[in-house]
């Protein structure tokens, strides 16, 4: 009987000896550096397990590397490679397994852990890097208020008095979400600016006659251009990016309207003179004066002067006492990436920059709205190359009293699309934070695989300046008046060899012109530092404010490490650039020469957040 105790406490000890053992040795076999391999797993599941989360480093190493160069675009990690019909076993056991699908991803890595550690032998790992999600800030308004001057109860944001707004040909483009449903009857603002009716821009549905369905419905100088109700079909309760641009003069097709980067429509538009609010603008122009509002989510009737209780649409006397109207029923739904050029934009520059975040020192940007701010009652106008009393900030309307509201939210990108169809991703670019997801598999030499899943954040940060271009701000241009035009202005660089001031022989530039300066010519182009550019001024005496009016149209343009001054560079070298800027006259004893700084700043470095991490 004693006996049998014995035998009986000896299997229990054995097997809970063998349990600890277990424990110490699973404890082993899960604990990893950051080399990872510096343990050596017992079984060959450990091993591809080992291989699945070599991946998941290597894609975040990726990750990192990419972000982290010295690179103007903001988007740069995108989903533009793809595994047709679903047909690659890791994607399988990641859960795509319709073979009627794509699946999308930004790059493909693959390891073999036995190149360098013989034990490791015919393990392997494959690897796809995804961008997963993005957080989007905008204003949403809540389609609210009452007609008036009373701008608490309004849901909406204004500039009472707009400097410098384009008067000769503009783009005004902007991130959009309609949240009325299909069957809803409406008539709301989307913007509008200047006396009543110079510029209007409208979304409606009234059910019957022209515009029986959701339309677009803009008015320039007063004329109604879409008579017929045929702008594209307004997107609802899904973001869309809507541009409306104006060539300027009196030319057919001179007005055109683009939804996420298609062409919906084309106009005429013969803006004659016209007397309003007691100013008459020229023909083929908006009036130029800086006393009229842009509102953004709403219309406007007129202005109403101190003393006025009715609403009319008197001449405006003095800008800073007079107050517009409200009128018309306010945007429902989000605004984000507001952007106002003194330029027609083309297809291509508005389709290849609309979910990219510009740096507000593009040449032709008068103002730029991110509606990121996320709290108060403000929107900062981003453009940089402006002077501070020529800035237009909104101030925001309805906060706490008419339900507008700052909006911060989570966008997925398609990862999974039809055979062949190309994904649409339809949201603005990306605010603070972006997502990318890890699919790594281990492989085992008869085939075993292993898959392990992870997410990643990191901050958003890009370079100094944006597509490489930076305009030079007419507050730069100093040149005094010495009672005389000259002979001709002159545009290279400073190379003194420091930091504080570099020159790159064929990655720097510079260029002429967002428009050519009425009266003046290119007589040569820059082509390198000994080779200016040189313009020539109309004939005639030209005031100091003239010529640096005209030269406020040269920019400077980044050509790329690679030295590729026909597209849009990739990296470029971090450091000041200076120009320098000449006057030269008949009389050298008056040349002139100044310097402007543009400064190429490193991009700020980032480091990954793991967001989750799971066995598939």
């Amino acid at each position: 009987m004693n006996k049998k105790k014995e035998k009986g406490f000896v299997l229990v000890f054995v097997i809970a000896v063998v349990a600890a053992l277990s424990l110490m040795t699973a404890a082993m076999n899960f604990y990893y550096d950051s080399a990872l391999k510096s343990v050596t797993r017992n079984s060959v599941y450990q091993q591809i397990k080992l291989a699945s989360e070599s991946g998941v480093q290597a894609g975040k190493i990726w990750v990192l590397t990419t972000l982290n160069k010295d690179q103007f675009s903001l988007l740069d990690i995108q989903n533009n490679f793809r595994v047709q019909n679903a047909d690659n076993q890791c994607l399988n056991r990641h859960g795509y397994t319709d073979a009627s699908k794509d699946i999308l991803f930004s790059k493909r890595i693959v390891g073999n852990l036995g190149e360098d550690d013989a034990k490791f032998q015919g393990i392997t790992y494959e690897v796809f890097v995804q961008r997963f999600a993005d957080n989007i800030g905008s204003i949403f308004f809540s389609g609210t208020g009452i007609k008036g001057t009373d701008r608490v109860n309004r849901s909406s944001a204004y500039v009472e008095d707009f400097k410098d707004f384009p008067n000769t040909q503009f783009t005004i483009e902007m991130w959009l979400r309609n949240m009325h449903e299909d069957d809803d009857i409406y008539d709301m603002h989307l913007f509008e600016w200047g006396r009543r009716y110079d510029l209007v821009f409208k979304v409606l549905k009234n059910g019957s006659g022209t515009y029986a369905d959701h339309s677009f419905s803009p008015r320039l100088g007063e004329v109604v251009l879409d008579s017929g109700g045929d702008v594209g079909d307004p997107v609802r309760r899904e973001w869309t990016h809507m541009a409306l641009v104006w060539d300027g003069g009196n030319s057919a097709g001179n007005v055109k309207i683009y939804q996420n980067g298609n062409l919906t429509g084309t106009f005429n538009a013969d803006i004659g003179p016209r007397t309003s609010n007691g100013y008459t603008n020229n023909d083929d122009e908006l009036p130029s004066e800086d006393i009229y509002p842009l509102i953004i989510g709403d219309g406007q009737a007129g202005f109403l002067l101190p003393g006025d209780t009715i609403a009319i649409a008197p001449a405006r006397g003095d800008a800073g006492d007079d107050d517009f109207i409200y009128q018309g029923k306010p945007w429902l739904g989000n605004v984000a990436e507001f952007r106002l050029w003194n330029v027609s934009r083309s297809q291509t520059d508005i389709a290849n920059n609309n979910r990219k975040r510009i740096t507000g020192a593009e040449p032709g940007l008068v103002s730029y709205y991110k509606f990121n701010e996320g709290s108060g009652n403000a929107a900062n106008d981003y453009s940089t190359t402006r002077a501070a009393d020529r800035i237009n900030n909104l101030t925001i309307s309805g906060i706490a009293t008419q339900g507008t509201v700052w909006s911060n939210e989570m966008a997925k990108y398609p990862l999974e699309v039809d055979h062949g169809i190309v994904a649409n991703i339809n949201v603005p670019p990306g605010e603070d934070i972006a997502y990318y997801r890890i699919l790594s598999c281990g492989r085992g030499s008869e085939g075993q695989l292993v898959p392990l899943e992870s997410i990643v954040s990191a901050p958003v940060v890009q370079g100094g300046v944006g597509d490489g271009a930076i305009a030079i701000n007419q507050s730069e241009l100093t040149f005094t008046d010495p009672g005389f035009s000259p002979l001709r202005a002159e545009f290279n660089f400073y190379e003194d060899g420091s930091e504080n001031s570099i020159y790159l022989n064929g990655e720097d530039s510079i260029v002429c012109c967002t428009s050519m300066p009425s009266g003046w010519t290119k007589t040569q182009s820059f082509t390198n530092n000994a080779s200016p550019l040189i313009l020539t001024p109309p004939a005639g005496a030209l005031s100091a404010n003239a010529i640096n009016t005209a030269l406020a149209n040269i920019f400077y343009q980044n050509c790329s490490k690679e030295h590729i001054c026909s597209a849009a560079p990739e990296t470029y070298t971090p450091g000041v650039r200076r120009i320098k800027a000449r006057l030269i006259y008949t009389n050298t004893a008056f040349n002139q020469t100044i310097g402007i700084t543009k400064n190429l700043a490193a991009r700020n470095k980032v480091i990954l957040t793991p967001t989750s991490w799971k066995m598939q």
